[in-house]
């Protein structure tokens, strides 16, 4: 099954960032320095990732993570300031 959407001009994928995009992501949105070691775990370890894209740039991502049981909850949230305001 295909899970890449085009919507508009951006490309929406249910697949894990790279980390490195995933860090200046944050970094953009002053969510301040984070370990790559730690980074790569979380995004690892998350249940399920969403991320959106202007051409290949990443703008955009969210994940779920959880015990994989009972309790699962929306992190990372994170949207580009460029494209803030944009109903992204």
């Amino acid at each position: 099954m295909d899970k890449t959407v085009h919507a508009n001009k951006y490309v929406i994928s249910v697949e894990s960032p790279k980390t490195e995009e995933f860090l200046c992501l944050r970094h953009k949105v002053g969510w301040g320095e984070l370990d790559y070691n730690l980074a790569q775990t979380s995004l690892n370890n998350s249940l399920f990732h969403i991320i959106v894209r202007d051409k290949s740039q990443l703008i955009g991502m969210g994940r779920i993570v959880g015990d994989g049981a009972m309790y699962f909850y929306i992190q990372d949230v994170i949207v580009d300031p460029d494209y803030q305001g944009a109903g992204l």
